[in-house]
């Protein structure tokens, strides 16, 4: 089955190994939670065929991933937390063992410059813009930051 994505003519033959950024999956129970949950389960559920990792800072084995886990080729990687769960998010863990990396929300690690790995975010929250009043300064700073960022690097970008 030829499957073909909208990143520069990029055409793939086989099963690819997918990553996500899972945080918002495990932890997050309402809007950014349930966005992610939905793509990892559509993925997992209607393209069984692909090898999805599964990237967060600790796993919430309560969450409702949990009943996807064992009928999926899903792998788990525990980014940690504290500042070596965040050293493991800024570096980026892309070794090439990853054809595409999707962040979920509106964000990317920073990957090597060399890597082959496809980038792929989703856009979907940018009211610190269009309502600044109700975001603290600081805040909007990181949130305008990682989103231009996660924008610049992207090869698709989802909104």
């Amino acid at each position: 089955m030829l499957v073909e994505y909208a990143i520069s003519g990029w055409h793939i033959l086989s099963a690819m190994r997918i990553g996500y950024d899972a945080k918002r999956a495990f932890w997050n129970n309402t809007g950014l939670g349930n966005y992610s949950r939905s793509v990892i389960s559509g993925i997992a559920t209607f393209h069984p065929e692909h090898q999805l990792t599964l990237f967060s800072p600790g796993i919430n084995y309560d969450s409702e991933l949990k009943s996807l886990l064992p009928k999926y080729s899903i792998n788990l990687f525990d980014l940690g937390n504290g500042l070596i769960g965040q050293a493991k998010r800024v570096i980026g863990f892309d070794n090439g063992s990853l054809d595409i990396y999707h962040g979920l929300s509106n964000e990317l690690p920073i990957f090597n410059h060399n890597s082959k790995t496809k980038l792929v975010v989703s856009i979907h929250d940018l009211l610190f813009l269009r309502y600044p009043e109700f975001y603290p300064f600081i805040d909007r700073q990181i949130y305008k930051f990682k989103t231009l960022k996660a924008c610049e690097k992207a090869h698709l970008i989802i909104a």
